[in-house]
């Protein structure tokens, strides 16, 4: 047992040994070696003469061929997939203009020792009807460098890291990963899916409204849902010829968003989360490749009719208000604007009030919504809005007609909220009680003397 033990360390040790000198072989070769610091490339290159790729693993023994076709570019090995433009123009660029840290030798004669041998990876491209390629080996003692070599010369160089990593390609690098190409301003329409759940967004000329009751949505909401559904982009490519949909959950999938331009459509659907990570599987209607998302996107579909949904209760400028009727308890307050602009207490009260008043038109201006409480117009009893406690009237000018822009009900009151509807319309939503906080200043100051 102890021989065996002891011959394990031994083969250990001379397995260190020799990599240990041959490190030391390879710096002083490259130390005693003719090192010229002003090389800057290998090959003299112009990227608009670059007319073919081909990239080569050998590790892995796959191989990636490009074509460019007018200002284009085509995969045609391993497969006819849709690539990534701003991958592709910066492979060629880098394959152009490969920056050279420095010559190591010049009509080397062992490659071996540099992991040229036999190169890991070779990057060749056709220019002006001339094959050029790189051969690439190991990285140096520093291993801030690799070292590299014209497939067709002698003279051995080093490049560093990140100059050689940008043309080490691999398939999922190069292919498209964004889903859609959707501009979101030409988009009429969205569609979510979810479970038993059907929201439906549709674009009129200058807002996005909630179908079938014509809410107006929120701006903010609705300009996130159409970034996402934009940006939406694989993590991974998981399948190009799914036999079977069921194992990715897509058979019947959970979530469901079709976006639509008028003249084109695309559907995206969501299908079961990826074990242990925190991706979602996803595929795109009418394409056969099943995808991997990050969760961040999908979990912004996952959305009720009301996270689509306005918060401002009052449309209006606080500008074009001319007149202001509060009714709370059975008192009445109106207030006019003058000929000066200002606000003043009509009637008995006769008293400047504009900043009173003006204080009120604008937390009604700003006027959110907490919740969105009841939409069926059937309940208004139980908030207090059959008999509501107050009542606030807003009216505009058009010529000398007086005209009411719209009528804001308020209810019970409920901790910190209380419950109010605009007169007409069936939702009933509640907001902060530092509204009826404003009426009461407004109702104190009418009856100070």
């Amino acid at each position: 047992m102890r021989r065996k033990k002891k011959n394990k360390f031994l083969g250990t040790y001379i397995v260190v040994g020799v990599a240990v000198l041959l490190g030391i072989y390879v710096y002083q070769s490259e130390k005693g070696g003719h090192i010229d610091r002003s090389a800057g490339r290998i090959f003299e290159s112009n990227k608009d003469d670059i007319s073919a790729i081909e990239l080569t693993d050998s590790e892995s023994g796959k191989v990636i061929a490009l074509q460019k076709n007018g200002r284009d570019w085509k995969m045609v090995k391993p497969g006819d997939y849709e690539l990534d433009k701003g991958e592709v123009e910066g492979l060629v660029n880098n394959l152009a203009d490969l920056r050279i840290e420095r010559k190591v030798k010049e009509n080397i004669a062992d490659l071996i020792p540099y992991g040229l041998g036999k190169p890991s990876y070779k990057a060749a491209f056709t220019e002006k009807g001339k094959r050029k390629a790189y051969i690439i080996g190991k990285k140096n003692p520093t291993q801030v460098s690799y070292y590299v070599m014209d497939e067709a010369g002698k003279d051995l160089y080093t490049a560093f890291n990140y100059s050689v990593d940008n043309i080490k390609k691999d398939l999922k690098s190069l292919r498209k990963k964004y889903l859609t190409d959707i501009d979101p301003e030409k988009l009429t329409g969205i569609t979510i899916k979810l479970d038993a759940r059907d929201i439906s967004l549709a674009k009129t000329e200058d807002k996005w409204l909630i179908s079938p009751y014509n809410f107006e949505c929120d701006k903010t909401a609705v300009s996130d849902l159409l970034e996402r559904i934009k940006n939406l982009k694989a993590v991974d490519f998981i399948d190009d010829e799914p036999k079977s949909l069921i194992r990715y959950g897509l058979e019947s999938p959970r979530v469901i968003i079709t976006a639509d331009s008028g003249n084109s459509r695309v559907a995206v659907l969501v299908g079961k989360k990826v074990t242990d990570k925190e991706e979602d599987y996803v595929k795109v209607d009418g394409r056969p490749t099943v995808y991997s998302v990050d969760r961040y996107f999908t979990q912004s579909f996952d959305k009720t009719y009301n996270d689509f949904r306005s918060k401002n209760i009052l449309s209006f400028k606080p500008a074009d208000i001319s007149a202001v009727d509060v009714d709370k308890g059975g008192k009445k307050i109106p207030a006019l604007r003058d000929k000066s602009g200002k606000f003043k207490l009509d009637k008995a009260f006769n008293k400047p009030a504009d900043i009173q008043v003006l204080d009120l038109v604008s937390q009604l201006g700003s006027l959110q919504a907490q919740r969105f409480v009841d939409d069926s117009g059937k309940r208004f009893e139980k908030y207090g809005l059959k008999t509501p406690i107050a009542a606030v009237s807003l009216f505009t000018q058009s010529g000398n007609e007086k005209k009411l822009k719209t009528r804001l009900l308020i209810g019970s009151v409920e901790k910190a909220e209380v419950f109010v509807r605009i007169e007409g319309q069936d939702p009933v939503f509640a907001v902060q009680k530092a509204l009826l906080d404003k009426l009461t200043t407004l109702e104190s100051f009418a009856g100070a003397k």
